[in-house]
């Protein structure tokens, strides 16, 4: 549906700070692939962004080596609509692509963009230091743009304006630039003519432009500098979001001072987690009757099981739930019960679940060596055996073992989607009387990926499943089926 891309340099602190209005105010945000293209200038700044991104968990981090291809390479053509952001902005007021403003915007081709930095106070041109009163509305906040001073004039932003994509997909693909400045700049001379801009009742961002570092350098801003503001984050220290929520801006760009809290100061919640925030933070899947503390322990409700009786935190499926950020999972005899879609679905969702650095912990049966034993059995009666072993017990109907996983297949799927194996201990013995053969392998998250690169990884390995020439509508239900899981 949508591009988020924001765009950072040497701004770790203020940068926490629009991440965490957004996860406050966005209701949706966390439907969304935040793509974020940062850059330091010195080892300082780096430590700033290293510490963000250990702390904020669902969002692709891109380090920026090239300007316009790293752009070119997070942006999704595929995606109608696409706002940008840069790292001194924040929201102040509730979000949501429900609204109505949207909506509108949508079904009118006569608005060029949607203005989440806009309303009807804004009276000053911060950038332009001249005096720019709002345009006469014509209905829902609406105007004719052209012509005019001042932000009320300028539908090219990448300061909060929600833009069509393909209005702006050919000067990301065939203009020339090499940072956020001159990129805005090609966007205002190449943007087809739309006669309408839009905005909100009340703005939903605003900058503080306090402290410059970008490569404009008679651009008006404030003296607080990017340094002073690091060295507090690094510290511990973090800007207070409270006291500017629901502020009324004359400018889209206003100086104001920031107030400060400690890391450990929470945060306003919108909604009650369903279970305390310690054990959120690790997941325990198909628990049964193995109650681990310190996870979040997840299995189906007792009604579906037959024998055992279930422990759990939660009681859920595992490829509906909807995954909160963590630094954990890990899974015992669960991942060979779902199927090939299911199981490259949860692959993809533990993945953007999990932070840089975190921990993927799965045991499954050992398919090859059981199917080995088995042909080397040197009797039915213990065939039996492995065939329990291969295929499940089958007392619910959750209980049947539905895909088959190796070491070697395992590490494929997991090192394409940014994993690397820290640890792997195969265990059973194909003599014993139950030949109960497995692997425990653990994987550190090392690499990141937005969820359109996962689906293609996951498109790819689908149509290892198929035969190339005869199963291409098979492997279509496939990809669809698996683009129904991820949505």
């Amino acid at each position: 549906m949508l591009n988020i891309i924001i765009f950072s340099k040497d701004r770790a602190c203020q940068l926490d700070l629009l991440l965490r209005s957004i996860k406050l105010l966005w209701k949706e945000w966390s439907d969304h692939i935040i793509n974020i293209l940062w850059t330091a200038s010195t080892s300082e700044f780096k430590k700033g962004y290293l510490k963000l991104i250990s702390e904020h968990t669902n969002i692709n981090f891109k380090q920026e080596n090239n300007f316009r291809n790293d752009l070119i390479n997070i942006f999704d053509l595929e995606k109608p609509y696409s706002v940008f952001f840069v790292d001194d902005q924040v929201f102040k007021e509730p979000f949501s692509l429900n609204c109505s403003e949207f909506k509108e915007f949508k079904e009118n081709d006569d608005i060029i963009t949607l203005s989440l930095r806009l309303y009807p106070g804004i009276k000053y041109c911060y950038p332009a230091k001249m005096d720019s009163p709002p345009p006469q509305f014509i209905k829902n906040y609406k105007w004719h743009w052209f012509g005019l001073k001042g932000d009320w004039g300028y539908p090219a932003s990448v300061d909060g304006h929600i833009i069509r994509t393909k209005d702006i997909a050919p000067t990301i693909y065939n203009a020339q630039y090499t940072h956020p400045n001159n990129f805005e700049d090609r966007l205002v001379k190449t943007m087809p003519f739309r006669p309408l801009m839009a905005c909100f009742e009340k703005s939903i961002v605003v900058n503080n432009p306090i402290n410059k570092v970008g490569h404009y350098p008679a651009n008006k801003c404030g003296t607080i500098t990017a340094e002073s503001l690091n060295e507090k984050y690094l510290n511990g220290e973090r800007i207070n979001l409270d006291p500017i929520l629901g502020m009324n801006p004359i400018s889209c760009h206003q100086e104001f001072e920031y107030q400060w809290s400690d890391s450990n100061t929470p945060e306003i919640k919108t909604e009650i987690p369903e279970i305390s925030e310690p054990i959120t933070w690790k997941y325990h899947l198909g628990c049964g009757t193995k109650y681990l503390q310190g996870y979040c322990n997840i299995d189906f409700p007792q009604p579906e099981h037959t024998i055992i009786s279930v422990k759990a935190d939660l009681y859920s499926d595992l490829v509906s739930l909807k995954y909160k950020p963590c630094i954990e999972i890990r899974s015992h005899h669960v991942f060979e019960h779902f199927n090939y879609i299911e199981s490259l679905a949860l692959l993809v969702k533990w993945t953007q679940a999990l932070m840089l650095g975190g921990i993927l912990r799965i045991d499954i049966p050992d398919i090859k060596t059981l199917c080995q034993g088995f042909i080397n059995s040197p009797n039915v009666e213990k065939q039996f055996k492995f065939i329990r072993m291969i295929f499940g017990s089958h007392e619910a109907k959750w209980a049947y073992h539905i895909n088959g996983w190796t070491e070697t297949s395992l590490t494929y799927v997991l090192d394409r989607f940014g994993f690397k194996v820290i640890n792997s201990n195969s265990y059973g013995n194909v003599e014993a009387d139950f030949p109960n053969c497995g692997i425990d392998m653990i994987f550190k998250k090392i690499d990141t990926h937005n969820l359109y690169n996962l689906q293609k990884l996951s498109y790819n390995i689908l149509k290892l499943y198929v035969h190339e020439n005869n199963e291409q509508n098979l492997y279509e239900y496939y990809c669809k089926k698996l683009d129904e899981l991820l949505c």
